[in-house]
């Protein structure tokens, strides 16, 4: 367990290999891929009406997920994670954190994207949050 997020640490410290600098700001980027998260959950939700709430900040996204046929109960974080280095080259780093009741907490790790790669995020992540949900315990 403990070599697992040691190997996932190190994995976050790499140097970028791109010697092309990236020159629009990172953080409205980062603002804008936040916020076409949320209103593809909330299209993606409108027929299921699973979602119970869906809570952002500048780097993630918390969504609470109550499915009463299925009864599944959790809640999901997406987490976009950067360093200096990210930031200079244009680089997230996508996880999403599933928490249940009585369960340990589990990490999935997305994968590495170009900030401005909107449509790629938004489509692995939203491909990746419905696998989870529909995981049978």
């Amino acid at each position: 367990m403990i070599a697992k997020e040691l190997a996932t640490k190190d994995y976050f410290h790499k140097y970028a290999k791109s010697k092309i600098k990236f020159c629009w700001d990172y953080k409205n980027e980062l603002k804008i891929l936040v916020n076409l998260i949320t209103k593809k959950f909330e299209e993606s939700d409108k027929d299921k009406k699973i979602i119970k709430f869906i809570e952002t900040s500048n780097n993630w996204v918390k969504i609470k997920i109550d499915d009463k046929d299925r009864k599944i109960t959790r809640i999901i974080e997406c987490i976009i994670r950067h360093d200096n280095n990210d930031e200079k080259y244009g680089n997230c780093h996508i996880e999403l954190v599933i928490k249940e009741l009585s369960k340990k907490a589990r990490l999935y790790y997305v994968g590495k994207f170009q900030i401005q790669d909107h449509n790629n995020i938004v489509k692995k992540i939203i491909k990746d949050l419905y696998l989870s949900i529909e995981e049978i315990y």
